[in-house]
């Protein structure tokens, strides 16, 4: 019985040793090399898309509406500071009785059954609290103005480049296509001098 038990284990072993191996041996294998991107492709940006990038990617637009979402946080603490506080406990003491008649066993309960429940609503009232809250709605009027005011620059510097951008690259297609341009009308020039040299007909 010992005797076919280890070479059960045995042999559980080797397979759990192959199937480790084969594992490893998959996992080492060269993983097929994914196609090159062409990365001098031109990319199409609509307007909507660079504006949505640059919000992404600007440092100054990010602080800013970080700011006021923190600002915002702050106003938000500080009102729910002045709002009262309701704190409720309950509890159940069951101890064992020692039979009818008989003393409590446990002097520290009321009773042999004890249920407790408390409730307390607490509210402070003081300038300070309301003082504070009142700075913190300021500060975050503040940041939400700098967060608008970082975004309609932002949508103005965006629109500026993006159309200054369509500009310069209508003007580089129109110079690109002069040459044809050229060509064609040198071409229609001598075709129509060819024309005119001809003898009319009598």
């Amino acid at each position: 019985m010992i005797a076919c038990f280890l070479k059960f284990r045995a042999s559980c072993l080797w397979l759990c040793a192959a199937f480790a191996f084969s594992n490893c041996v998959a996992a080492q294998a060269p993983q097929p090399p994914s196609p090159p991107q062409d990365s001098g492709a031109a990319i199409r940006l609509t307007l909507q898309d660079a504006i949505d990038r640059a919000r992404k990617n600007s440092t100054v637009f990010r602080a800013a509406t970080t700011e006021a979402a923190v600002s915002r946080e702050d106003k938000n603490q500080a009102r729910d500071a002045l709002l009262p506080s309701v704190a409720y406990n309950t509890s159940a003491i069951y101890s064992q009785g020692n039979g009818a008649g008989n003393p409590v066993r446990f002097i520290a309960n009321n009773g042999v059954h004890e249920y407790v429940s408390q409730a307390n609503v607490h509210q402070v009232l003081d300038v300070a609290s309301f003082a504070t809250y009142r700075a913190a709605a300021a500060a975050a009027s503040a940041a939400r103005a700098r967060a608008e005011i970082a975004s309609r620059g932002l949508v103005v510097t965006v629109v500026r480049a993006y159309y200054a951008t369509l500009a310069a690259q209508n003007k580089l297609e129109s110079a690109r296509k002069r040459p044809m341009k050229v060509r064609s009308f040198s071409s229609l020039r001598k075709a129509l001098s060819t024309v005119a040299k001809w003898p009319t007909p009598t």
